[in-house]
C-alpha cells in the first residue's frame, strides 16, 4: 500500500500500512468500558507594577547572613557577591492562577524554541537585572553573573548561571518567556501576571504566568528533571528506551502513556490527538492491542513530528499539498468539522471540571477502538 499523502511528515511505507490505516486496529465496542491583555510597559525597579514583595531592604534585611557564602539561600542572605558561589536553595514552586490557553498545554517543540529563543539572547552575557517574583526568592540577586546556557529538557526551562545556579521553569499550560530589547516595551499580559525577569545590556526575558519557578543548584537539576524519559527533541533520545517504558503496562489507554513524561519527553495535547490519529486507533485503545511493531513507528513519527516543527510557531502534521492540507492538524481543535480524511465530524472530550490538561480530540469515523470513559464527562 503507497504511503498516504495527509501528513506532512508520513512515516514510511510499513508505518502508514499499520499505523494509520483506518481499521489497523479491529473496533471493540464491546470492550468500551490567555491571550495578550495589552502592552505592559518595561517597568523600573523601584515601582514593577505587580511585583511580588520588593528587594530595596535585602541588603538591610539580610545583613547577618551576608556572609554565608557558599550554599545560602537567595532571599535569605541579601545581596549575593557575583561568582561568591553556588546558591542551594530549597524548592519553591508557585502555581499561578490560570488563564484560558486556547493553543493547550505547550508541547515539547514549543519548549525548545522558547529556549533557543531565550539561549540567544542571554547566553554569555552578563545580568544586569534579576528579579524573581516569587515570595522565597523575591530578594535573590544574581546581578553581575554571566548567563552560560538556557537547555530545554522535555518541557522544562534550565537557565544555568555562573556560580552553579540554575534558574529551572515549567510553563505547564499558560505560561511563557518573552524576550524584548533592553529598554524596550514589554507585552504578553498585565504586570501582576510577571513571575521573573532576567536583563542584560541588550536583552530583557520576561516570565508571565510561570506556575513552576525555582532555583536550585546546577548539581541538582536531576531532582527536578530525573524522572523524565528519553526526550524527543534531546541528545539523550533513545526510541528503544521510550517504545519499551511505553508498552510496559498493556492495559493502560494509548493517550495516557504518551503523555506520561516518564516514558518520553515532550508530548502534549496537540501530538497525542494527532499521533493517535495517523495510526487509526483512538487514544483510549489499551497499548497492549497495538499489532506487534505499531508502538515503534508511532515513536518514530513522533521524533520526526516535534523536530520538523521545532523551528516553526506554525505546528503542522498535515502535508501541504494533500486533501488535509487546508488545515495544519488533522483533528486537534477541530471539534465538528469533517475529518480530512472521511469527512466524520471531530470529536472532542475533555475531563468533566472543563480543564484542558486532558482534552483529547478523535474522529470516530476511521479510528477504531474505546471510546472516552463517560464517567470522565461528556463528549462533544
Amino acid at each position: 500500500m503507497p504511503p498516504r499523502r495527509d501528513c506532512a511528515y508520513a512515516p514510511d511505507p510499513a508505518t502508514d500500512g499499520a499505523v494509520s490505516r483506518p481499521g489497523a486496529v479491529e473496533r471493540r465496542a464491546k470492550d468500551c468500558h490567555p491571550g495578550p491583555r495589552g502592552a505592559d510597559p518595561a517597568p523600573t525597579p523601584h515601582a514593577a507594577p505587580g511585583a511580588a514583595p520588593t528587594r530595596r531592604n535585602r541588603d538591610a534585611a539580610g545583613a547577618e547572613d551576608r556572609d554565608a557564602g557558599e550554599g545560602a539561600v537567595p532571599g535569605q542572605m541579601g545581596r549575593q557577591r557575583p561568582g561568591s558561589g553556588p546558591v542551594v536553595p530549597h524548592q519553591c514552586r508557585i502555581h499561578a492562577s490560570s488563564v484560558p490557553h486556547h493553543g493547550g498545554m505547550p508541547e515539547g517543540d514549543t519548549v525548545w524554541r522558547t529556549a533557543k529563543r531565550l539561549d540567544t539572547a542571554l547566553a554569555g552575557q552578563v545580568l544586569t537585572r534579576f528579579d524573581l517574583r516569587v515570595p522565597r526568592f523575591a530578594t535573590a540577586d544574581l546581578t553581575g553573573r554571566r548567563v552560560r546556557e538556557v537547555v530545554p529538557r522535555g518541557k522544562h526551562l534550565l537557565t544555568r548561571i555562573e556560580g552553579g545556579v540554575t534558574l529551572h521553569s515549567h510553563l505547564r499550560m499558560d505560561g511563557a518567556w518573552r524576550v524584548f530589547p533592553a529598554g524596550g516595551r514589554w507585552s504578553g499580559g498585565p504586570g501582576h501576571q510577571i513571575r521573573a525577569v532576567l536583563g542584560t545590556d541588550a536583552h530583557t526575558a520576561v516570565g508571565y504566568r510561570l506556575p513552576v519557578l525555582e532555583l536550585l543548584s546546577t548539581g541538582d537539576e536531576q531532582r527536578v528533571v530525573g524522572h523524565l524519559g528519553p526526550d524527543l527533541l534531546g541528545p539523550d533520545w533513545d526510541p528503544g528506551t521510550a517504545v519499551a517504558a511505553l508498552l510496559a503496562d498493556r492495559a493502560r489507554p494509548l493517550g495516557e502513556a504518551l503523555l506520561d513524561q516518564r516514558n518520553l519527553a515532550g508530548i502534549g495535547n496537540v501530538y497525542k490527538s494527532e499521533l493517535a490519529f495517523l495510526a487509526g486507533v483512538t487514544p483510549w485503545l489499551p497499548v497492549g492491542d497495538l499489532p506487534e511493531g505499531v508502538m515503534a513507528r508511532l515513536v518514530a513519527t513522533a521524533h520526526r513530528l516535534l523536530d520538523a516543527n521545532k523551528d516553526t510557531p506554525e505546528r503542522r502534521t498535515t502535508a501541504p499539498g494533500s486533501r488535509a492540507a487546508a488545515s495544519r492538524l488533522h483533528v486537534y481543535g477541530r471539534e465538528g468539522r469533517p475529518c480530512p480524511r472521511c469527512g466524520t465530524p471531530v470529536r472532542r472530550h475533555a475531563r468533566e471540571d472543563g480543564t484542558e490538561e486532558r482534552v483529547s480530540y478523535w474522529c470516530p469515523g476511521c479510528q477504531s477502538g474505546p471510546g472516552p470513559d463517560p464517567s470522565a464527562g461528556p463528549a462533544t
